[in-house]
């Protein structure tokens, strides 16, 4: 594994990828930070991470993805990010954040998939205002 997908516990509702980051935000909301580059290796570790969260959440769990420190991903960890969106115990995939980046990432992961749990926010409010409707 590369130093990007390295998993750290920092607390019972905590993970640190790499830079990147994942916690429970609440009983149903599970955020994750991405930054830089996401590589096949630490797009799994995030995911094996946010599988641990999401033991602890009973019933549906949503996503609030912050890219606004996001980088590239490898076509696997886009594929990935679609299947993980799919999944039967995801209510809703909030994504955001200001960067040219983050908007060209969403975008295309957002058309991989064809369920309409996924969208993109230009804030984490906005993404938490439609989670929660």
């Amino acid at each position: 594994m590369t130093e990007n997908s390295d998993i750290v516990q920092v607390s019972r509702r905590e993970y640190c990828i790499g830079e990147n980051r994942a916690w429970l935000y609440d009983e149903h909301i599970i955020c994750v930070e991405v930054v830089g580059q996401q590589s096949t290796e630490a797009a799994l570790a995030v995911y094996r991470a946010t599988r641990h969260l999401e033991k602890q959440i009973a019933g549906k769990v949503s996503y609030l993805i912050d890219l606004n420190k996001a980088g590239k991903n490898s076509p696997e960890a886009s594929r990935l990010w679609k299947r993980a969106a799919e999944e039967k115990q995801v209510y809703r995939v909030a994504q955001f954040g200001l960067h040219p980046v983050a908007k060209v990432l969403a975008s295309f992961v957002n058309s991989l998939t064809s369920r309409r749990n996924i969208q993109f926010f230009n804030s984490m409010e906005e993404g938490l205002r439609w989670i929660r409707e």
